[in-house]
């Protein structure tokens, strides 16, 4: 950007993402015209800016790009923000959304949004602590990126969760696809896992332990419907 009137300008970029390659897990960046890969650590947009950002400090501060791709290779996200399981075939990852932060959840949101594949997308962002009553940043969270084929069912639990079922309504995810109840436990019994490719889990930054109990609960439903799925299975099997 350069004001045509002035000097008044944005400044040149010293260090550029120039490319995130996700299949060879590495991060392209162009500084003073020199083109570097580095380890992507997550896929995450906002820890591809951490990174890019703790590239730059290491770099200002003199340390040598073999040494930081060196010590990046032995890094990974903290397991309280961001942590894969696998349970019967199905990818149930838990992803910090952060309650209360519209940003955060944004990101969140549109993380999720990216993973074309069948997903079902579970959401527990009630502030725990219950220090404040405002809602207002329901409606700065971009909850739309959650209206998408892709995704089959969205289920709601938490003190809050008739007001995450209206935004929801809200940004145009079909009624039929939203399952919800005050009780978390009780409205993630209901998840359906069949054809599902990928199960999320959004949590609010002091819902660790909450996260733990609806990550079990998620792998003993799949559980249960893989086995009731493979006995519909051998039964038509028998009946042919």
């Amino acid at each position: 950007m350069h004001c045509p009137n002035c000097d008044f300008k944005t400044p040149e970029i010293d260090y550029l993402c120039t490319n995130i390659d996700e299949e060879e897990r590495n991060i392209t960046i162009k500084e003073k015209g020199i083109v570097e890969n580095y380890p992507l650590i997550s896929d995450n947009i906002i820890n591809i800016y951490n990174i890019l950002a703790t590239i730059t400090v290491l770099k200002q501060i003199g340390i040598d790009s073999k040494k930081i791709k060196e010590s990046m290779q032995k890094l990974n996200v903290v397991e309280t923000r961001f942590k894969k399981e696998e349970e019967s075939g199905i990818e149930i990852v838990m992803h910090l959304a952060k309650g209360q932060n519209p940003i955060a959840c944004s990101r969140a949101f549109d993380y999720v949004r990216k993973q074309k594949v069948s997903k079902c997308v579970i959401l527990i962002l009630d502030d725990l602590h219950e220090d404040s009553e405002v809602i207002t940043w329901y409606y700065d969270a971009d909850y739309e990126f959650l209206n998408s084929e892709e995704t089959k069912q969205i289920i709601v639990g938490g003190k809050r969760y008739m007001d995450t079922v209206l935004r929801l309504l809200m940004a145009g995810v079909p009624k039929e696809k939203i399952v919800y109840a005050r009780n978390e436990i009780e409205a993630v019994s209901n998840i359906e896992t069949n054809g599902i490719e990928k199960v999320f889990i959004l949590y609010d930054l002091y819902s660790l332990e909450l996260c733990e109990n609806v990550k079990n609960k998620v792998k003993e439903k799949i559980k249960i419907q893989k086995k009731m799925e493979e006995n519909n299975n051998e039964d038509r099997s028998f009946i042919s």
